[in-house]
């Protein structure tokens, strides 16, 4: 779609249990900039892990997100969304060479090692690399029902769906170089990716330009959150005030308590993280190590951030969602949204949009 010399991308919407994020992206002159950015919240009860559970309501929230966004204005009907986690199966398996046919024989493999029957799903699948006597694949499924139910919730929201695709694939596509690894020095070493959302914490582990596997535990921001309220006894709004002052690194009397609050959170990511590393190390038997840990989303930006996650020994970097785009007139953002603190309008904030950016971006990779 063509406005005044600019190629608009579709938009793109990541959509979790409790909250909506939009971004659409636009190309002017070569250059790749953000056109619209929106989020809303969602009430408990309409999505739970993934499924629909109040279709008028979720709708009613698609419409809204969709309609006068904070930054920007949307041009577009056609959106690419994300499907939940919980709710999909994206992995590498290894498939030996044999006079079978291909597609067969992934299918086969594939019955091993996803949680669905073949019947019940829609999947799909491509070589990643090849050796003398196997092929490595990556497959990617989800149930039938999910998917439907989405694209029906979206069609009746007035968006035109152009595809639907798992949240880790775009969280890559957005933090990742096209097709190769960003450190030219150490071409094959992977990535741990741990996106430390609102609602959940991803992990995906990514070597050789592919998803090796993806995994989430409930351990979240809002786990956080909710704790400071509850021990600090104040309502949501000063919780959330406590909560960016920590992260920011401020001192407060409350310090200790909100120290062990996120401290017990990032536990449970950092025993996460040891089972990954002892399972890709000694199941997965690699020839490409994992060489970097790369964070993002809400808890990316605490200010002692890495010394929150163990890193088992490997370099920990703060991923970056506007790595493909050209530069961003900030000033003007802010602007455009008076309720909006300038400070958000940061690399730390677009982090929160990390798969929002991605799934616009669909066609890069």
């Amino acid at each position: 779609m063509l406005y005044f010399g600019n190629h608009y991308y579709p938009i793109g919407l990541s959509i979790s249990d409790s909250i909506l994020k939009l971004a659409q992206l636009k190309k002017t002159r070569g250059q790749i900039k953000i056109q619209a950015l929106n989020q809303i919240d969602i009430p408990s009860g309409i999505l739970e892990e993934g499924e629909i559970k109040n279709m008028d309501k979720f709708v009613s929230y698609l419409k809204d997100v969709g309609n006068n966004p904070w930054y920007g204005q949307i041009y577009s009907e056609k959106v690419i969304v994300s499907l939940p986690n919980t709710k999909t199966f994206v992995k590498q398996i290894k498939i030996s060479k044999s006079l079978n046919d291909i597609k067969e024989t992934v299918e086969t493999e594939m019955e091993k090692h996803i949680p669905f029957l073949l019947d019940k799903i829609y999947y799909d699948w491509q070589i990643v690399d090849e050796e003398k006597d196997s092929y490595s694949v990556l497959v990617g499924a989800c149930p039938q029902k999910i998917s439907d139910d989405y694209y029906h919730a979206l069609s009746q929201a007035g968006f035109s769906v152009e595809a639907l695709e798992s949240e880790a694939v775009a969280i890559c596509r957005s933090l990742l170089e096209q097709g190769h690894s960003e450190h030219k020095k150490d071409i094959d070493s992977g990535y741990l990716i741990i996106d430390l959302g609102k609602d959940k914490t991803t992990f995906i582990v990514y070597v050789n330009k592919s998803i090796i596997f993806t995994t989430d535990i409930k351990q979240s921001q809002d786990d956080i959150l909710e704790e400071i309220a509850k021990q600090l006894n104040v309502n949501k709004s000063k919780a959330e005030a406590i909560k960016k002052k920590y992260q920011k690194g401020d001192k407060t009397e409350s310090n200790l308590k909100v120290d062990k609050i996120v401290n017990n959170v990032f536990w449970e990511v950092n025993k996460k993280i040891n089972e990954i590393f002892g399972y890709y190390n000694n199941q997965v038997n690699p020839k490409n190590k994992i060489g970097y840990i790369k964070l993002s989303g809400e808890g990316a930006s605490y200010k002692e951030i890495k010394s929150l996650i163990s890193s088992s020994g490997v370099e920990i970097e703060i991923g970056n969602p506007l790595l493909h785009l050209s530069s961003i007139d900030q000033e003007n953002i802010s602007k455009k949204d008076k309720k909006t603190d300038k400070n958000k309008i940061s690399h730390f904030y677009y982090s929160n949009f990390t798969a929002s950016i991605g799934l616009s971006l669909n066609n890069l990779f």
